[in-house]
């Protein structure tokens, strides 16, 4: 109930559309939830999810609407939670490199801020917990971390992010391309000089 069409090209254009009227009023948006929530057998809410497509697939019907939206130039990208064939169904998307970098970053030349979907979602606590989750998430590239929980939980990540920085498991670069990208949209919407 939750899917806009099942046609790639009307979602396309509704992702080119929404996208423009959104930075004419100077909004952000981000397009969500890549690589694709339409064949899910489950909302990622509700628990963990599987989509059964191969990256393949998803480039034939689901990765349209995103290509679309990162040429309309949408500042920002959710990472889905669902867990998919290319990673044998065990890491959910948005602790993926396979996702997160290889396939935004290197494939869709996406340049904005990845976000992941709220780590806090019973997809990911089903599996981790929401520090674990939240290093996977950056280790895996992305840039802002949802947490909807308790802030302890916020909190616990934020020590987690930060003591994996500090040991290495997340290298200082990747950190600071994170950080760029944020300030960079920030710049870009006025927010800050």
């Amino acid at each position: 109930e939750r899917i806009y069409s099942d046609d790639p090209e009307e979602v396309a254009a509704y992702a080119r559309r929404t996208v423009e009227a959104y930075r004419t009023s100077r909004m952000f948006s981000s397009a969500a939830h890549l690589p694709g929530l339409g064949a899910a057998d489950q909302s990622t809410q509700d628990g963990p999810a599987s989509v059964g497509l191969e990256l393949d697939q998803l480039r034939e019907r689901d990765l349209l609407p995103f290509e679309a939206a990162i040429g309309a130039g949408v500042p920002g990208v959710t990472l889905a939670h669902a867990l998919y064939p290319f990673s044998d169904f065990t890491v959910p998307a948005s602790l993926s490199p396979t996702v997160a970098t290889k396939l935004l970053r290197d494939e869709l030349g996406f340049e904005g801020i990845a976000l992941t979907d709220d780590l806090a979602d019973p997809a990911i606590t089903a599996l981790y917990t929401v520090p674990d989750a939240a290093v996977e998430a950056v280790r895996a590239g992305a840039d802002m971390l949802v947490i909807s929980g308790p802030t302890g939980d916020q909190q616990a990540a934020y020590v987690a992010v930060l003591q994996a920085v500090r040991s290495g498991r997340i290298s200082r670069a990747r950190l600071d391309r994170a950080v760029g990208r944020i300030l960079s949209v920030k710049r870009d919407y006025g927010l800050i000089r």
